[in-house]
């Protein structure tokens, strides 16, 4: 998989053309990069699949994220503050219960971030139940520089736990 942070079509297609990933996820703000400019990057790609960030912010996110029923293969639901150029990277949690109905409404996997720790995860499968989670924020070193990787293993291992309960 690769990130794209940028709402630039021409450096969007760069990346995949030099990275060949099998998904691009797409974390430009959703004012940057349209519902529009995703078809056209999925028309030039049909090979990759796409992950597009959806902004949870209040009600009508729900609405966002329907409009990318039937372009995108999966959505990534992650706070955001209105007006950033990137959506996530928050180390905030938002309301899950707008995530939850976007799983039971929208018809697309949902891939659940947002200040997911090894804390909070099981509660937030439990009230969620994504097809998949994230932890960016809340799994980093606290340098910034990289990945704790006895936080990381802690987020998984409570991770599976929940999983596996189910």
């Amino acid at each position: 998989m690769a990130l794209s942070l940028s709402a630039d079509t021409t450096e969007i297609a760069r990346v995949i053309e030099q990275t060949r990933p099998d998904i691009i996820h797409i974390g430009a703000a959703v004012e940057l990069f349209s519902v529009q400019d995703t078809h056209v990057l999925k028309a030039a790609f049909p090979n990759v699949q796409v992950m597009r960030a959806i902004p949870i912010v209040d009600k009508g996110s729900i609405e966002c994220a329907k409009d990318y029923r039937g372009v995108v293969d999966f959505l990534l639901l992650d706070s955001h503050d209105p007006g950033d150029k990137q959506i996530g990277a928050r180390g905030r949690v938002h309301d899950w219960t707008i995530s939850r109905r976007i799983v039971d409404e929208v018809g697309v996997p949902a891939i659940l971030a947002g200040g997911l720790d090894a804390d909070n995860v099981a509660a937030a499968i439990a009230a969620v139940r994504p097809a998949g989670i994230d932890s960016k924020t809340k799994t980093d070193r606290v340098d910034g520089n990289g990945k704790d990787l006895d936080e990381v293993r802690r987020f998984v291992t409570a991770a599976k736990l929940t999983t596996s309960k189910q």
